[in-house]
């Protein structure tokens, strides 16, 4: 919750945000080799978190680098 910006203390929990951290746990727990996202907002926040994932979140173009050679 807190590296997608889920957790917003107190408050009311943003829906999306909470899948989008399940989801991101999941390729971790599964091992995965990237997260592809098309929400660049999500991309962003993760880019500046303090603690990162350790699956890395990639927008298409940046998987299409990685899968050339190039990430």
């Amino acid at each position: 919750q807190v590296i997608t910006g889920a957790y917003q203390g107190e408050r009311k929990v943003n829906r999306n945000q909470l899948l989008d951290a399940y989801h991101l746990w999941c390729a971790e727990h599964n091992g995965c080799d990237f997260f592809l996202s098309l929400d660049f907002k999500l991309a962003r926040v993760i880019e500046k978190a303090k603690r990162k994932p350790t699956v890395p979140v990639v927008r298409p173009s940046q998987l299409l680098n990685a899968v050339r050679g190039g990430y």
